[in-house]
């Protein structure tokens, strides 16, 4: 019995130290919400969404941010990431951007108040004009005729505003703007294409506030 006994145990610890040795060999998962599909050769984009992003170079990486919070909002309901969940994505996003830390996309990290903690149906009930005028006026095949869907996305302006600083403004009515986009993403998120060309459209744009 004894014998059977130091048999059993020799096979327990075998097993115990493989399974051990392959957790460690593991690479360890990631704690982003979000799944990107980001070309591994992708380039620069044709633009910065109105000065949004701090370089153009960033614009092909957040195209694919914007598809995957479209993504997670037709899943969840929910528009913008946390300021943990962002720095997981960020984390994960300089596989294919090296400097995104520096593009400027954490500006769309929600606990600031306003839009940035719009759910869907919030912002579907204060932006319904904006939403319907998005649908009705991107509905585009091309970036050739897109200055209609880039004015009707430049009227989206931040709600009741308390600041009267122009700078804060314009933060907030950027954070506004882009929470309409996610929104109106998530109802459209089976035409990739579209919403692509949508994308290039509105970040090779000038805007104002």
């Amino acid at each position: 019995m004894t014998e059977l006994l130091k048999q059993y145990s020799t096979v327990i610890i075998f097993i115990l130290v493989t399974l051990l040795g392959f957790a460690v060999a593991q690479p360890p998962s990631s704690n982003c919400s979000l799944h990107f599909d980001i070309p591994s050769n992708s380039s620069c984009g044709n633009g910065d969404w109105g000065g949004f992003l701090h370089n153009s170079c960033c614009a092909t990486v957040f195209d694919d941010y914007l598809y995957a919070l479209g993504q997670r909002a037709n899943q969840t309901g929910f528009i913008f990431l946390d300021s943990t969940e962002q720095r997981n994505c960020l984390d994960e996003m300089q596989k294919f951007q090296k400097n995104v830390f520096g593009c400027g996309i954490e500006q769309l990290t929600s606990g600031a108040g306003g839009c940035s903690d719009f759910s869907v149906g919030e912002v579907t009930n204060k932006f319904k004009d904006n939403l319907r005028s998005l649908d009705e006026k991107c509905n585009i095949q091309s970036i050739d005729g897109c200055d209609l869907c880039a004015k009707s996305w430049e009227k989206i302006r931040a709600l009741d505003s308390p600041s009267s600083d122009p700078v804060s403004i314009k933060a907030e009515t950027q954070v506004c703007r882009f929470a309409v986009l996610v929104s109106y993403t998530s109802t459209k998120i089976k035409d990739k294409d579209h919403l692509f060309t949508v994308y290039k459209c509105l970040e090779a744009q000038k805007y104002g506030m």
